[in-house]
């Protein structure tokens, strides 16, 4: 069988953005590989963040500092978006083994990183750091600080490997912005939340020690899967 990709770029508003993924999924064929990038503001809690102890007062808190709120089907706990952070989304059919399990989802997107970025000075690691918001152990890692993290959803003939990169921005802010919230949301201090350090964090910008738009990093990732999908 041949592929093909079918890419998409959107920006708006949060509510309306994180779960367009399973639609988009819904409209491509057997044959098709989506890959979706978004822009948004706010933050995307996970599932499992709703049983904090006062999880609806750390809501509270993220409203009053300007932040809506929306809860995501991947797997993980709460992340910023904001306009330094970039989201993209890969769709593989079920059927394009051997890119498509379980263990391998997450694999085909770290080697899409490693190829997207080859020309970044640093070598990309991938493990958990856990002292960054949801910490996953497919962080995306340089100089032990994350510049990323990995999720996925499956579905009966689909899987969405998902990532949110901080691109460029005031990463230690978000750190601390959702270090209060789980300080108000998780008071009965479950140890399933994680105990954040602003500091085990930065953008791919801090990285590199040089500007980086969401734009240039979108354009490499373009770039390695639509090359990747063409040898498939």
């Amino acid at each position: 069988m041949s592929y093909h990709c079918v890419f998409m770029h959107q920006k708006g508003p949060i509510e309306e953005l994180v779960a367009q993924d399973r639609l988009f999924a819904l409209t491509l064929k057997e044959n098709e590989i989506g890959c979706r990038f978004y822009e948004t503001h706010g933050v995307i809690l996970g599932k499992l963040d709703q049983i904090c102890s006062n999880f609806q007062e750390g809501v509270e808190f993220l409203h009053s500092q300007g932040y809506p709120t929306t809860i995501r089907e991947q797997g993980g706990l709460g992340v910023v978006v904001d306009e330094g952070v970039l989201n993209v989304s890969i769709i593989l059919p079920t059927l394009l083994k051997p890119y498509s399990g379980l263990y391998e989802a997450y694999d085909t997107m770290v080697m899409l990183f490693k190829e997207a970025f080859t020309s970044f000075p640093h070598k990309l690691y991938f493990y958990e750091i856990e002292a960054s918001y949801c910490p996953g152990k497919y962080d995306g890692v340089m100089h032990d600080k994350k510049w990323c993290g990995i999720a996925q959803k499956r579905m009966k003939d689909k899987v969405i490997i998902s990532a949110t990169i901080m691109v460029h921005g005031h990463q230690w802010c978000r750190g601390s912005l959702m270090k209060t919230f789980y300080e108000i949301a998780n008071q009965s201090q479950d140890p399933r939340f994680p105990n954040i350090n602003p500091e085990s964090m930065w953008t791919l910008s801090d990285a590199l020690n040089r500007g980086i738009t969401n734009d240039e990093c979108m354009k490499m990732i373009q770039s390695t899967v639509k090359t990747w999908v063409q040898g498939l």
